[in-house]
């Protein structure tokens, strides 16, 4: 298995990088980086490979409510987590009758950079600063993946300029922003909430 994250779009050029797509569009600290793949099981299998990252996280999607242009869509995401180099890794696959609202999905073997995440203490004001600035949202919804927790997210399109998108990502546990980190995520696990999985 030859998994090669790709990075389309400025992101390759030699002058650009994270933190200069940070500055320019005013963002937080970036918590997470998103990458779409064709299956989850064997983009761990690489990670493990390649960074010897063995522990990863498998949430189970509860109350799934995903819209675009305010619009109800049909998607089922498979995702996995871990934690590596200061940031959240996420491998996603999705499924469904608006899969491609996401980008082409990936071929076999493939895994390319979807997205950065910035954890937020409110979607719905990057949503509408970022609106304002006539940047174009892919979509937004909201999920649960442990008891008492709610993640609220939009995708906006910056792919374009950035070479891979931008999310948001608000994350709450007994209605307080917790954002997501690595504790909660280990804490859901120990309760049986996300199921724990550790690579040979």
């Amino acid at each position: 298995m030859n998994l090669r994250p790709e990075l389309p779009g400025s992101l390759i050029d030699s002058n650009i990088s994270l933190d200069d797509m940070r500055k320019a569009l005013e963002l937080g600290r970036i918590g997470q980086l998103g990458f779409l793949v064709a299956d989850v099981p064997d983009a761990c299998r690489h990670f493990r490979e390649r960074f010897g990252i063995r522990t990863w996280y498998v949430p189970e999607i509860h109350g799934a409510k995903f819209f675009h242009h305010d619009e109800p869509i049909e998607q089922v995401f498979s995702i996995a987590i871990t934690y590596f180099g200061g940031y959240q890794i996420e491998v996603l696959s999705v499924s469904g009758a608006d899969q491609s609202l996401l980008g082409p999905p990936p071929e076999p073997g493939q895994m390319v950079l979807h997205h950065i995440g910035c954890f937020v203490r409110d979607v719905e004001t990057h949503r509408r600063r970022y609106q304002d600035r006539n940047l174009k949202e892919i979509q937004h919804g909201e999920f649960s993946f442990a008891r008492r927790s709610k993640t609220r997210f939009s995708y906006f399109d910056t792919a374009s300029d950035w070479g891979t998108n931008l999310e948001f990502i608000e994350n709450r546990f007994r209605n307080r922003c917790v954002h997501m980190p690595h504790w909660l995520i280990v804490s859901a696990s120990l309760f049986g909430m996300i199921e724990k999985q550790r690579l040979p």
